[in-house]
């Protein structure tokens, strides 16, 4: 389904699907997203009394935005049981991710890298990893170095200050592969 076209309908043979294969989970990320395609009214509609004949339906819903929710949505028992905020990792977590995952630095590198990581969450230090390796990679290189890691860092916190935009531009590349495409050129 193109996500331009998403509505009602859509959603009702989602959670036709969703009974018909209980036991079953449906996760719906981006719930805001959603409530700006189907009307709040429609959606609680479709979830309310859903329950196959031997039960075992899970709803789970993601959201950036809480506070964009409908209060019928997000302050009501039984439509959503349990609401559990992931806050971004504190500093003590950031410095044990990356002392667990990049040992071959310096305790005064990730140290600086834990500070400087201040309010991104745990998929963004996985991101940051994963870029300086492919950074790396793409030097022709076996380990990632401090420099990698610097780029990585930059290129995630732009990209989440764009994201927090909303992409006012779309971007000519896929999340984190400025910094490839940048190197290959300079290697030629």
């Amino acid at each position: 389904m193109h996500r331009q076209s998403f509505d009602g309908d859509d959603l009702q043979i989602i959670i036709d699907r969703w009974v018909e294969a209980a036991p079953a989970i449906l996760v719906i990320e981006d719930l805001d997203w959603l409530l700006q395609r189907v009307n709040v009214s429609n959606f609680l509609n479709l979830i309310d009394g859903v329950e196959p004949k031997g039960g075992g339906l899970l709803l789970i819903a993601t959201t950036n935005h809480p506070d964009k929710l409908d209060s019928a949505i997000n302050n009501r028992p039984g439509r959503f049981d349990a609401v559990i905020e992931i806050p971004p990792p504190a500093e003590p977590q950031r410095l044990f991710f990356f002392r667990l995952h990049l040992q071959q630095m310096s305790d005064k590198f990730i140290c600086d890298l834990a500070r400087d990581c201040e309010g991104l969450s745990f998929a963004h230090l996985q991101e940051i990893l994963r870029l300086s390796g492919l950074v790396a990679i793409a030097a022709d290189r076996p380990q990632r170095s401090e420099e990698d890691i610097r780029i990585a860092w930059e290129t995630v916190r732009a990209n989440r200050a764009a994201a927090d935009r909303g992409f006012p531009v779309k971007p000519d590349l896929a999340f984190g592969l400025g910094p490839l495409h940048a190197h290959r050129r300079v290697a030629r």
